[in-house]
């Protein structure tokens, strides 16, 4: 994808979420915002031509992992805002836990969830910004399968260079092959990422 064409989709992904950009009407905040950005297309781009640094990788769910009923059930009962244009909001707490593995690994993100149904890569991106999301961004993994551990597979295939990576995920290992079990961190679906599974994320990522 050519700058052209990538400022054009990031402009009508700006345009359909509108409310989330006001955020870009500040000068200072525009600059700030679009270093952001870029860092991570860089990232994503060198992850899509296999050109990659060897770093750590987090695969990284959202449902059950980020975004919480244990968060969000006290939002709806007040009524409170629970979504965004994206989707579900995050817990801020598990925020802060993906924000520790992140700063003490200096490990990317693949993103696994099934928001890669609705949202592409450009999108994620924008959303990494607008919500403050920790970490770099590295790509998306393929819709290959209906298992997930297949599709990270297949991406790790394909980045033969990564052998250091942790799942973090709230569903069944049956969903994962084999050998991936001593990558898995496998997160309580109403709570997500806490404080003891960073521990066991930031352990399997160092060891």
């Amino acid at each position: 994808m050519n700058t052209l064409k990538l400022t054009s989709k990031i402009k009508k992904d700006l345009k359909r979420g509108h409310h989330q950009a006001r955020s870009f009407r500040h000068p200072f905040r525009i600059i700030l915002t679009m270093r952001e950005i870029i860092k991570n297309i860089i990232s994503v781009a060198t992850f899509m031509i296999r050109k990659n640094p060897d770093c750590p990788i987090i695969f990284l769910d959202f449902d059950g992992v980020l975004s919480t009923d244990n968060y969000l059930d006290p939002l709806r009962a007040t009524k409170s805002k629970t979504s965004d244009y994206w989707g579900r909001l995050f817990d801020p707490e598990c925020i802060s836990c993906l924000k520790r593995i992140v700063d003490e690994t200096g490990a990317r993100i693949v993103v696994t969830s099934s928001w890669r149904n609705y949202l592409s890569i450009w999108q994620f991106i924008l959303m990494w910004e607008l919500r403050k999301m920790p970490g770099i961004l590295a790509g998306v993994t393929p819709k290959c399968s209906i298992y997930r551990g297949k599709e990270i597979a297949e991406w790790l295939r394909t980045h033969r260079n990564i052998t250091n990576y942790i799942i973090i995920d709230d569903m069944d290992y049956l969903q994962f092959k084999a050998d991936q079990a001593t990558h898995l961190v496998t997160t309580n679906h109403y709570k997500g990422l806490r404080p003891d599974t960073t521990e066991i994320a930031i352990s399997i990522l160092k060891n």
